[in-house]
């Protein structure tokens, strides 16, 4: 009887682990970020870019004609919305910065925050 008992114990037990590894949509199963959960944001990522990059002219006050300041994160999100920034960092013909186009691998980072939702 006892080992009866202890058999039915076991089989609830697995039927109980199997059932919490279920999910009742296919949307639950995907995640809602990647995997890595790295996401690029603005104050570690960005902010030192464009402080490097951008500042010498769109501070605050801008210089040099620069028609905005990106001197937070709200302007840079503006420019990128209203202004097309991320086209303006890759136009080959007149780069910004104007001393040349920043490195494929810094655009890219820039490009992954846009798509990363602006992450603060």
């Amino acid at each position: 009887m006892k080992n009866y008992l202890r058999a039915i114990c076991m089989a609830f037990l697995l039927l109980c682990w199997m059932q919490s590894c279920t999910s009742d949509s296919e949307s639950d199963l995907i995640p809602d970020e990647p995997i890595t959960g790295e996401f690029v944001s603005f104050e570690a990522d960005i902010e030192p870019i464009i402080n490097t990059a951008c500042m010498p002219c769109h501070g605050n006050p801008t210089t040099n004609g620069a028609p905005q300041s990106l001197t937070n994160l709200d302007e840079v999100r503006l420019s990128v919305l209203d202004r097309d920034l991320i086209g303006r960092i890759n136009n080959e013909a007149a780069p910004m910065p104007v001393s040349g186009l920043l490195p494929v691998a810094t655009r890219e980072l820039i490009q992954q925050w846009v798509d990363d939702g602006f992450r603060e």
